[in-house]
């Protein structure tokens, strides 16, 4: 018997076992997706919460050293950005984050880099002239905003 009669006697065969492991395949990549979407969700929400950790680090840091000593140019904190800075370069949370979100945690980062900047500049001690330092309470009310930020 060769091939070509051996395939036409068994086409039906052939045929449904092909059909079956397509779909197979096909089941297979959608749970894939499922769980790696599942994840990144995840990830996603804990990001989110050790960014609102940090946010209430800050914002202790920022009621109990920075506003009452940096007028007198003594600041003894520095805030932490690590954590939403990291999440602003992860793929993961960037694509689950709303804009408001990235936006808010954009502002969050440049503010408090500013206000570490101060810090910096304070401790070095470079000149006499500590810049315009009235309106950081204002800018550093960000932190408060991440707190506020909900949970997904």
């Amino acid at each position: 018997m060769s091939l070509w009669s051996y395939v036409k006697q068994k086409k039906h065969e052939i045929l449904t076992s092909a059909a079956v492991a397509a779909v197979g395949f096909f089941l297979a990549l959608l749970a894939n997706s499922y769980v790696d979407e599942w994840k990144e969700r995840r990830v996603f929400a804990s990001t989110l919460n050790a960014i609102k950790g940090e946010a209430t680090s800050n914002e202790t840091v920022r009621h109990e050293s920075f506003l009452p000593l940096y007028k007198d140019g003594l600041v003894l904190r520095d805030f932490s950005t690590t954590i939403a800075s990291q999440a602003l370069a992860n793929p993961a949370f960037v694509k689950h984050a709303s804009t408001v979100h990235l936006q808010a945690l954009s502002e969050y980062v440049r503010e408090l880099s500013l206000a570490n900047a101060y810090r910096l500049r304070i401790s070095a001690n470079v000149t006499g002239d500590f810049g315009n330092v009235t309106d950081f309470d204002r800018l550093l009310g960000c932190a408060g905003k991440i707190v506020g930020m909900g949970s997904v």
